[in-house]
């Protein structure tokens, strides 16, 4: 089921991008081209009908089942999808030829379920007349479409181009342009070869490969398309349609200066290859308006900022860490040299705190209480009684050794 909705919304998108081209072909003829693929030899699909002073425009290509034996063309009611990518690809080589012959390929129709029977293609003829060439100086007046292509399309243009082409409608009115093929060199933001498309306050630029038929609606009624290829490498170029339903006037020339109507104050850029909006194209052009929009030098920098603001605060948090650690280094200190502390150590017995060579200290007099005032006492007498006794046996001692001086033997 998902697939099928996928290939119904492709089916439906490129019905829509065929009729957008048909309205551009305008009163111009449209051709047909086809080819089965159960005929013998190669497959080919021949766009022969366009004269020397033409372009061809193809409008429509399908891949198909067909529901009858040789049938080749598109039926209402058969099963179809869009052309596969590698006949797409060497169709889009026949855009803004005169004549064109190339080789299509059987694929798998997975909306279908089966291989497709037969490729078809619609193309109208568009006279060269009818398309300004961007670096020709001249232009057009009071025309509903036209043309504008690079230098030497449907050949690659030239190796340094800088052309612009000033499309101008009424004011309320819009305008309709449609890349009917467009191969330009891709490169990163679009900084090498581009299309610039100036309109209001938008500036849109488009760079590399666009699928067929891709078209932007204006937001205003005057625009400014340039071209510019820095000659590095060179490609097909580009082939665009305008469109509006009040009276146009184009005018083209060749430029080597930036347009001297006041560019768009804000500028949306966006990228081909992804037809999204690109920020990064923005300063492209910002540089390239350098003579009008206001100078960037002057006005801070959101990143220069952001790294500012950061850098400050990464420094506030390492100086309030080295605070905090400060503070109890300081702490501890004053813990340690609290009394405290020092009470504690003064309790460490025969030591004195914070002397290298301690000694013991005198044991503290001891004051006798009540309750053993007769043991000390009873001490003290015992003690005199060994002293007397000790001074009388000396004097024994003495008297003994008297006498044997008096009578010796």
């Amino acid at each position: 089921m998902d697939n099928w909705t996928g290939n119904r919304w492709k089916i439906l998108i490129f019905t829509m991008s065929a009729m957008g081209v048909l309205s551009i072909g305008g009163h111009y003829k449209l051709h047909e081209a086809s080819r089965c693929f159960n005929s013998y030899g190669v497959p080919k699909i021949d766009l022969s009908k366009c004269s020397q002073l033409d372009m061809i425009m193809i409008t429509k290509a399908i891949q198909g089942i067909s529901r009858q034996p040789n049938q080749c063309e598109y039926q209402e009611g058969d099963c179809t999808d869009v052309i596969s990518t590698d006949t797409d690809a060497k169709l889009q080589e026949c855009v803004g030829k005169s004549t064109c012959s190339t080789t299509v390929t059987v694929s798998w129709m997975q909306w279908c379920s089966a291989y497709s029977t037969y490729n078809y293609v619609q193309y109208g003829c568009i006279p060269v007349k009818d398309t300004l060439d961007m670096c020709i100086r001249g232009g057009v007046h009071s025309t509903l479409t036209g043309f504008i292509k690079s230098p030497n399309y449907p050949n690659n243009y030239g190796p340094v181009t800088d052309c612009t082409c000033n499309i101008t409608t009424k004011p309320d009115a819009k305008l309709l342009l449609t890349f009917v093929d467009a191969l330009i060199e891709w490169s990163k933001d679009c900084q090498r070869d581009f299309i610039r498309i100036y309109d209001g306050h938008h500036n849109i630029v488009r760079c590399g490969s666009l699928h067929r038929n891709f078209n932007y609606t204006t937001k205003f009624g005057s625009v400014l398309v340039r071209f510019v290829a820095d000659g590095q490498q060179e490609g097909k170029g580009f082939w665009m349609n305008f469109k509006s339903p009040q009276p146009v006037t184009v005018q083209c020339s060749p430029t080597n200066y930036i347009p001297t109507t006041e560019p768009p104050s804000t500028t949306t850029t966006v990228n081909m290859n992804t037809e999204k909006e690109d920020k990064n194209t923005e300063k492209l052009a910002e540089k390239e308006n350098t003579h009008t929009l206001p100078d960037a030098n002057n006005e801070p920098s959101i990143a220069g900022i952001i790294i500012a603001c950061v850098i400050s605060l990464a420094f506030l948090v390492v100086l309030t860490v080295l605070l905090i650690r400060f503070k109890r280094k300081r702490h501890k200190e004053k813990i340690s040299k609290s009394p405290s502390s020092e009470s504690n150590s003064s309790q460490v017995p025969g030591r004195i705190r914070g002397s290298q060579h301690s000694r013991p200290l005198p044991d503290p007099p001891v004051s006798p209480t009540s309750s053993d005032k007769n043991g000390t006492f009873e001490k003290i007498e015992e003690k005199s009684e060994k002293s007397t006794n000790c001074t009388e046996d000396v004097k024994q001692d003495s008297q003994e050794d008297s006498g044997i001086k008096e009578n010796p033997i």
